[in-house]
C-alpha cells in the first residue's frame, strides 16, 4: 500500500458527507504504518464509539468507506470467519460490520451491506492468500460503491 497523508484519507471517503469524514479521528500510528505489509488500512474512530473505518487502494484510486459494527451482545462463544483474510478467530474478534452504500443510493434508510472482519483490522498480517485478500476487498468495495464486480 502507498503511504498515506491524513489529507488523502480525509477526501477518500464515499459514502459519507464531507462533514462527516472531517470528523473522523485519524488512524493511530499512521506514521509508523509498515505501509508495503499492508493490502488495508483500517480502525476504529476513538472519537465516535460504533465507528469504524477502512481505506484501500481500490481501482486505481484510495478508498475510504465508513463502517459501523454490529453489536457482539449476545454472541455466541466459539469461532467465527474473516470474509476478508478467511482465518477462523475466536466469535469475538470477528464481527459483522455494515456500510451504507455510496451516493444517492446510501442516502435511503436501510441501503447498506455488510461481511465479517477481523476486528483488529490485521487481515494483512493473518491471511495466507493476500491475492484473495484483495480480491474479496475489492468485491465488498464494489458493493459499497454499486458496481457488479471488481474493476468494473
Amino acid at each position: 500500500m502507498t503511504p498515506l497523508s491524513t489529507t488523502a484519507i480525509t477526501k477518500s471517503f464515499v459514502n459519507c458527507s464531507q462533514g462527516e469524514a472531517k470528523s473522523i479521528a485519524q488512524p493511530p500510528g499512521l506514521l509508523e504504518q509498515d505501509w508495503d505489509a499492508l493490502d488495508y488500512l483500517g480502525w476504529f474512530d476513538p472519537k465516535a464509539p460504533g465507528r469504524a473505518v477502512i481505506v484501500a487502494e481500490h481501482d486505481g484510486r484510495l478508498t475510504g468507506i465508513v463502517l459501523r459494527p454490529a453489536s457482539s451482545e449476545g454472541a455466541r462463544r466459539g469461532m467465527a470467519l474473516c470474509n476478508l483474510c478467511q482465518q477462523g478467530r475466536e466469535s469475538d474478534e470477528v464481527l459483522l460490520f455494515t456500510a451504507r452504500k455510496a451516493g444517492k443510493s446510501g442516502r435511503q434508510f436501510g441501503n447498506s451491506v455488510g461481511t465479517y472482519i477481523c476486528t483488529a483490522f490485521a487481515c494483512s498480517a493473518l491471511a495466507t492468500d493476500r491475492e484473495g485478500l484483495r480480491h474479496r476487498l475489492g468485491v465488498f468495495l464494489n458493493h459499497v460503491l454499486e458496481r457488479d464486480a471488481v474493476g468494473s
